[in-house]
């Protein structure tokens, strides 16, 4: 969580804006200058009612969602085969699906719903990650309201549902294998490589960079500590 763009795009294959505590939208870091806005980039503009957005469809250089949206500066170069639109971008490719809406959810907020791939033009050029992704994933039927299976054009199975009318849903429910909790409410207040809650009133801080630890205590809510390189 930053509002510094620039470290952002940095570690960042996708970017969720929230505003006000509500989702605005996810999008991916697209191919533009670090101070153009969201709207230069590729992004999920989700449901048209703000009240019910959820843009949760996030895994490592995946996203979904509705409302799927491609810049006209970018769109007048992508390659557009049927559902799939591919983009290069500077140092990047994206392959991006989109359907449109069938069910009354989806269809009151949203024209589309679709998901996208982000990867590094580094492993694969252009052409190759295009072959790829149809190698992959060209037989494959995508439904709005359905667990899908994605294959990444590295080979990781990602396994989703594009549409959700429940904002606590998180809709990856399994990447490489991995099954995931598909309710967010389930969920310790943080889990990850920097910050780590153990649902005790304690989170853990930690800079791999730096090598150090903060750890906030607040288990005893009347005697809150904090301890750093512990």
């Amino acid at each position: 969580i930053s509002h510094k763009l620039n470290e952002i795009v940095e570690v960042a294959d996708s970017i969720t804006i929230l505003r006000d505590g509500s989702t605005i939208e996810t999008l991916d870091k697209g191919s533009g200058q670090i101070d153009e806005d969201a709207h230069s980039m590729i992004r999920f503009e989700g449901h048209s009612d703000p009240g019910k957005r959820s843009n949760l469809c996030v895994a490592p250089g995946f996203a979904c969602g509705l409302n799927p949206v491609v810049p006209e500066a970018l769109r007048a170069q992508a390659r557009i085969l049927g559902p799939w639109t591919f983009v290069r971008g500077e140092g990047y490719h994206v392959a991006l699906y989109t359907a449109p809406c069938t069910g009354k959810f989806c269809g009151d907020g949203a024209r589309q719903y679709g998901f996208m791939e982000v990867a590094s033009a580094t492993r694969l050029n252009f052409d190759q990650f295009t072959s790829r992704v149809f190698e992959l994933n060209g037989n494959r039927s995508f439904q709005e309201y359905a667990k899908n299976t994605y294959i990444t054009t590295d080979g990781r199975e990602i396994v989703f549902q594009p549409v959700t009318s429940d904002k606590w849903y998180y809709p990856v429910t399994s990447i490489g294998g991995r099954a995931y909790d598909p309710l967010a409410t389930h969920w310790p207040l943080a889990q990850g490589e920097f910050l780590q809650a153990d649902g005790q009133g304690r989170v853990r801080i930690s800079n791999p960079w730096t090598g150090q630890t903060l750890e906030l205590d607040s288990s005893d809510p009347m005697n809150p500590r904090r301890r750093q390189n512990y």
